[in-house]
């Protein structure tokens, strides 16, 4: 179902495309020490939906890949091979949708503190001086969306 808080957000997304300017710098924000202390606190129900889509059954649609990425020729590549296309010092800078709830938050807390204990890569909250960044929001679900400047 489509709410109104998605509805601004597409409206942000679009008014962004049209002007050059982000929008969502004004209204991102980044996960913070409640979000990964609630992490911690999960449930196994609340970490493992039953309900959930089979990650056959995403790979299928993607839709929750958006951008060049998403593309079948580009999906089927293991890795980045250029050291110009890393992140520098393995640092991506983040923001994430305010529409999140606590529970939402607190499961991406937990994902990227798996990537921080599992991978060199950190996540770290964005600044607004910088213009390539990984922005977590939701439009029709869950959309991850890679901006670069």
């Amino acid at each position: 179902m489509f709410s109104i808080g998605n509805l601004f957000m597409v409206l942000e997304l679009f008014i962004s495309y049209l002007s050059g300017f982000d929008a969502y710098v004004l209204e991102s924000i980044a996960l913070t020490e409640f979000d990964f202390a609630n992490a911690e606190l999960l449930t196994k129900d609340e970490l493992y939906n039953p309900n959930a889509l089979s990650l056959e059954e995403v790979n299928k649609h993607r839709s929750d890949i958006r951008g060049p990425v998403a593309s079948k020729k580009r999906f089927r590549r293991n890795g980045i091979s250029k050291p110009a296309k890393l992140w520098p010092d393995g640092k991506i800078p983040y923001s994430i949708s305010p529409h999140y709830t606590n529970l939402e938050r607190a499961l991406l807390a937990k994902a990227v503190k798996q990537y921080h204990d599992k991978t060199c890569l950190r996540f770290v909250p964005r600044s607004a001086f910088e213009g390539d960044y990984l922005f977590i929001g939701k439009v029709d679900g869950y959309v991850v969306k890679f901006f670069h400047k």
